[in-house]
């Protein structure tokens, strides 16, 4: 019995060509299973549940003390929650999106998302770069608005970069998984912030307010 009789070999014709290339194993190898992007789904559900839980706390407890520059801090804390809550979203969306709609709305879903983060982004930097003047040369904020624009520059790009003008369900996965480590980098970032706040609270005001402070309490 020769291969071709067995069927172990099969000349490839243009509709396999075809049905391969739907299915996700055309040069790839690897096929993107919708409970894999349940998971992933589930998983930036949790992560943007937390993080509304971990900001509503923060609100309630370490902002209402602050003394000093406390708008400044409310609107990059705010910023910061917006743009890292627009990730997870976007992760969510999107995920959700190839799961039950046909590719072409998934890659609608995906520019939108992508739009949405460049505009939370935006915001984030104008105020990281506040809380840098604020804080002094040890804030953490902008060299992190950096790393995050990097970042979405890859993200919004990495989709369209190996599947083109119509990038498949597994260049969409890449992206979503590109978004959902962005929103880890920025839940990063504001935990790191929260300290750099507390470590520029618990400083002296300048030394001449000192000095008055000392002058006002002597008899």
């Amino acid at each position: 019995m020769t291969l071709a009789n067995s069927g172990a070999f099969r000349p490839s014709t243009p509709g396999a060509h075809r049905a391969r290339r739907s299915r996700g194993t055309y040069n790839r190898g690897v096929r993107v299973s919708d409970e894999f992007l349940l998971n992933l789904a589930a998983i930036s559900a949790t992560l943007l549940g937390l993080l509304v839980v971990g900001v509503i706390f923060y609100v309630e407890t370490g902002l209402r003390r602050l003394e000093r520059n406390a708008d400044a801090v409310a609107s990059y804390i705010r910023s910061a929650a917006k743009l890292t809550m627009a990730l997870y979203a976007a992760t969510l969306a999107v995920t959700l999106s190839l799961v039950a709609f046909v590719l072409v709305r998934s890659r609608v879903v995906f520019a939108v998302a992508s739009l949405a983060i460049v505009l939370s982004l935006t915001s984030y930097s104008r105020y990281a770069a506040t809380m840098a003047r604020v804080i002094g040369p040890r804030a953490w904020s902008l060299p992190y608005a950096v790393v995050l624009w990097t970042s979405a520059a890859v993200v919004i790009a990495a989709p369209w970069l190996l599947g083109g003008l119509r990038p498949r369900r597994e260049d969409l996965t890449v992206g979503v998984l590109l978004i959902l480590l962005s929103g880890l980098v920025s839940t990063f970032s504001i935990l790191l912030s929260v300290f750099d706040i507390a470590s520029f609270e618990g400083r002296p005001r300048t030394t001449g307010q000192t000095r008055s402070n000392v002058r006002e309490s002597d008899p």
